[in-house]
């Protein structure tokens, strides 16, 4: 072996990020990213493989992410080699935009929490850099090539068959496609961390130099791409990595790193006068078949044969032809000793039939004994090919009976290799059938020391996040029967972090394998799901045939059991996704919930506006006991510092919830058959408020002919109350209440039906463009009219909605608005009339106060300077005096204009006061200079007499 040539003389900067930890426990920590950004680190700092200056970035928040990305980015040059690794959950969110998760990630806010792969794709296309390498190990990372839906201008996926080198731009490496989770390994008690399928193969391939296909010293990022896609299609994980550039232009060479392995030589010949090759012919000779002249004869020609370029390729040939007989293959797969089986499985990836490689390597870990299968792991991964040790333990974990398995990884243990039994029970929990993987499970924990159990959990926890539903709930259905809990438990709290479709399906499964019971564990998880989450079950559940049943328990669990605080988020998620059915569920299953519960529970839901979800459970409330009412109706009532605060802020949300609430509660009390009963109790116990409440609740709810009769009988204080909640009535059962308390044909109306006008006409312009409609069809224009009167007239100036609202409801509103509209124009002009003799007033009145206010200051300043004025004194005032009046009396005209313009007599009475005042300080203190102005005056008038 020769040693790899030197990396080019360029400046290679790395940038790996990891993220393990996660404070959304919706997010689940992963073990992969600890593993994998200390592996890949050490290999591209190191100066004799990589030669990366390495910045590394472990559990960080977004915004720290993002700042490392940016100050990364921004300390790069031209010609600089530029990675970036990133190591994390990968989030989709409603629009198929992908996200990074950060520590700090909210799983419900992705935009504001995490890093979008849009915003890291515009730091890289503004970065100055021309050749970046990007390396994305998370789910759904082929979604960074793809965009958003699918396809993104510039970047293009490439065979790797088909790669043509490019001189400047971005070369992109994802763990899976835009659709696929990207795994990690299974972590076992007392073993290093698991690293991902996709960079272990990454660092595998790179730590042992594998990965030079092309034998020339170093490995690049298509042969690093194309040794980690072999590795993970060999070891049948459910991902398909893939290899992307954007913007290539002219010839690119990205080197990753120098090649561990060097430039590998030609096989020494064993004896003098052997050919390179021989030895590996020899031993395909012997398993063809000694006896077989021709291949004797072919191996004495070519040990005899010339050396040359034209004697090698002809041995490779014949070697080839002798290597491609699958029952040779089994033969030595079989019967050969380890060594000869690592030389075979070299020799036949070396003349590219990989798939022959397998082959032989499948074969011999389903045939050979276990103690050989560990040891052939052992031999490989010694031979510098540990993809192949992987290939020969996921077919041992999956193609040999479940004892013999479990046999295999008791060698393993022995031959102290946990991650080799851990790749090997892996693969045995995603391929075999869940009745042999409960049998391997079983056959660990029996077999010899108990250190295996540890390994039968996590190939259990495997089986749970990568099997189908289906498959899941036969293994849990095989566990439960054997009463094995603890497995039980841990298999379900692993599945817990699959999406919720998944969790529906398993419940069904399992309520048609007749497992209730484990069933009923899935379901508990509505014990600490978020509102979203059991909504999403919810909705999953009932996506699944069979699943309505268990979707309806689930909601009326959470409205009987969980907090108020979930329950009222998750009738108002359940309202805004237009779910009325589950909604009306959970409200259901309220009723039996504590009364102090329930007022918290109404409470908010009036708070966040959902005031129809908070009546029906006071619907429900209002039929418990007398005693429950009166509680609730105490727990209701608004504080005094509530009412205060609603009478100074009518728009405070704490005190109006209370009010909403309070009176409510009073509707549906009135409603109940034992009513009257019910007031003349609380009428004894001293619950004025609660009695008024009631029958404001029947002037609200109740019939109207009820209606009528209270208010026959009532006192003052009733009638008040009823017709105070007449103002809640619907638009049809007020016009029919206000049609029978006020008859047609009766010339003045009884004051009942007075106060019910009045308080009608406080209601807003909607209702009363309703109740004026239902009046007029039933030909009582005298009553819209009378309705429409008694509102404020500044309600409906024309343009406005409101009037718009009532002219378009009926006929009869439509005439009063325009009535209303021509008012207000007649109105309008007797002002314009008015204001005009108005200025003029004013115009007088400004210009008398400012000049006897400005005289009189003026001459107050005067005669405290100098009591005794001469002629030429008083010449000089008069003449300052009668400049500056002109200016005050500009003042004056400013107040005239301002009430010809609409100014009214208060306006303008303060105008004039203050243009009397500013001129009263004016002149006094103008009076102090006005003789030394004059004096200017009369040397300025001589000058212009002498001169001209």
């Amino acid at each position: 072996m020769r040693p790899a040539p030197e990396l080019p003389p360029e400046r290679r900067l790395a940038l790996v990020v990891a993220i393990s930890e996660y404070e959304d426990p919706q997010l689940r920590a992963l073990r992969a990213p600890v593993r994998d950004a200390a592996d890949l680190a050490e290999i591209l700092a190191d100066a004799q493989l990589g030669g990366f200056e390495v910045t590394q970035v472990v559990d960080a928040s977004a915004r720290e992410m993002m700042i490392a990305l940016e100050t990364f980015l921004q300390g790069t040059s031209v010609n600089d080699l530029v990675l970036v690794y990133l190591s994390c959950h990968g989030l989709l969110d409603e629009s198929n935009r992908l996200y990074f998760a950060a520590r700090d990630t909210v799983k419900k806010n992705l935009a504001a929490t995490a890093m979008e792969s849009a915003r890291i794709k515009q730091l890289l296309d503004d970065c100055r850099v021309w050749r970046q390498l990007v390396i994305l190990d998370c789910c759904y990372s082929g979604r960074f090539v793809e965009g958003k839906s699918g396809g993104e201008p510039g970047l293009r996926e490439v065979e790797i068959t088909k790669l043509q080198t490019q001189g400047r731009g971005r070369v992109v490496l994802t763990a899976s496609r835009s659709t696929e989770y990207s795994f990690e390994g299974e972590q076992v008690a007392g073993a290093q961390p698991a690293g991902s399928v996709f960079t272990t193969a990454l660092v595998e391939g790179l730590r042992s130099g594998d990965a030079d296909a092309d034998n020339d010293g170093y490995v690049t990022a298509e042969e690093a791409y194309a040794y980690a896609y072999r590795r993970v299609k060999d070891l049948e994980a459910k991902q398909n990595p893939q290899f992307s550039v954007a913007g290539g232009e002219g010839p690119i060479s990205i080197i990753l790193a120098r090649s561990a392995a060097g430039v590998r030589e030609l096989p020494t010949p064993p004896a003098a006068g052997e050919a390179p090759g021989v030895a590996t012919f020899r031993l395909a000779a012997e398993l063809t078949g000694d006896s077989d002249p021709l291949v004797r004869a072919r191996a004495a020609m070519q040990a005899a044969a010339p050396q040359g370029a034209a004697s090698e390729l002809a041995t490779l040939r014949r070697i080839s032809r002798a290597l491609d007989d699958p029952h040779t293959l089994d033969t030595a797969a079989k019967d050969r000793p380890i060594a000869d089986v690592v030389t075979l499985v070299a020799a036949v990836r070396a003349i590219g039939k990989d798939a022959h490689a397998v082959g032989l390597l499948k074969k011999a870990a389903v045939t050979r004994p276990p103690g050989d299968v560990a040891d052939l792991a052992a031999a490989v991964r010694a031979a510098g090919r540990p993809s192949d040790a992987d290939v020969l333990l996921a077919a041992a974990g999956g193609g040999r009976p479940a004892h013999e398995t479990a046999l295999v990884a008791q060698a393993l243990l022995h031959a102290g290799g946990p991650d080799d039994i851990t790749a090997m029970l892996t693969s045995a929990a995603q391929v075999r059938p869940p009745s042999e993987a409960v049998e391997l499970a079983a056959m660990l924990r029996l077999s010899e020391p108990a250190d295996l159990n540890a390994y039968a959990d996590a190939m259990l926890r495997s089986v749970a996040v990568s099997r189908t539903p289906a498959d899941v709930a036969e293994v849990l259905s095989l566990i439960a029967t054997a009463a094995r809990t603890g497995e039980l438990s841990e298999m379900i709290d692993e599945f817990r972090q699959r999406p919720m479709s998944d969790a529906a399906q398993l419940v069904v499964a399992l309520r048609d394998l007749d497992r209730d019971d484990a069933a009923s564990l899935i379901l508990g998880w509505a014990e600490t799901l978020s509102f979203e989450d059991l909504a999403a079950m919810v909705a999953a559940l009932r996506a699944v045939p069979g699943g309505e049943e268990d979707a309806e328990a689930v909601l009326r669990w959470a409205g009987w059991r969980r907090t108020p605080d979930v329950v009222h988020k998750l009738i108002g998620l359940l309202l805004k996704e237009g779910r009325t059915a589950d909604s009306e569920a959970v409200v259901s299953a309220t009723e039996s919930r504590p009364v102090n519960e329930l007022v918290d529970l109404v409470l908010a839901l009036q708070k966040a506006g959902d005031s129809v979800a908070a009546s029906d459970i006071l619907a429900l409330a209002a039929t418990r006991s007398r005693s429950d009412v009166q509680a609730l109706w105490l727990w209701l009532q608004p504080s005094a510092e509530q009412q205060r605060a609603l009478r100074l802020s009518p728009s405070s949300t704490e005190a109006r919830a209370h009010t909403r609430s309070t009176a409510a509660l009073g509707v549906h009390l009135a409603a109940r058959a034992d009513a009257v009963e019910l007031t003349t109790e609380f009428g004894r116990q001293g619950e004025a408020g609660l009695v008024l409440a009631i029958y404001a609740g029947a002037g609200h709810g109740q019939p109207t002919e009820e209606v009528l009769d209270l208010l026959t009988t009532a006192t003052a204080d009733v009638r008040k109350a009823i017709v105070a909640g007449v103002a809640g009535r619907s638009a049809q059962a007020t016009a029919d209440l206000l049609d029978r308390i006020c008859p047609a044909g009766t010339e003045e109306y009884t004051p009942v039906g007075l106060e019910i006008l009045a308080v009608t006409a406080k209601r807003t312009e909607q209702d009363l463009a309703g109740i004026v409609a239902v009046l007029d069809g039933k030909g009582r224009e005298d009553l819209c009219y009378a309705v429409m009167n008694r509102t404020a007239f500044d309600r409906w100036t024309r343009g406005s909605r409101a009037a718009a609202t009532m002219a378009d409801a009926s006929p009869s509103g439509r005439a009063w608005i325009d009535g209303v509209w021509d008012l207000q124009s007649k109105e309008a002009r007797a002002r314009s009339r008015q204001r005009i003799p108005k200025a003029a007033l004013g115009l007088l009145g400004a210009a008398v106060i400012a000049v006897i206010a400005f005289s009189g200051g003026a001459a107050l300043s005067r005669l405290l300077v100098k009591p005794h004025l001469d002629g030429g004194d008083w010449f000089a005032f008069i003449g300052t005096f009668i400049g500056l009046t002109i200016i005050v009396f500009i003042v004056g005209a400013v107040v005239a204009v301002a009430e010809l313009f609409g100014g009214d007599a208060d306006v303008s009475a303060g105008v004039a006061g203050a243009t009397g005042l500013l001129s009263l300080a004016l002149g006094f203190v103008l009076g102090f200079f006005v003789v030394a102005v004059a004096h200017w005056g009369i040397d300025a008038r001589a000058w212009i007499a002498w001169n001209f």
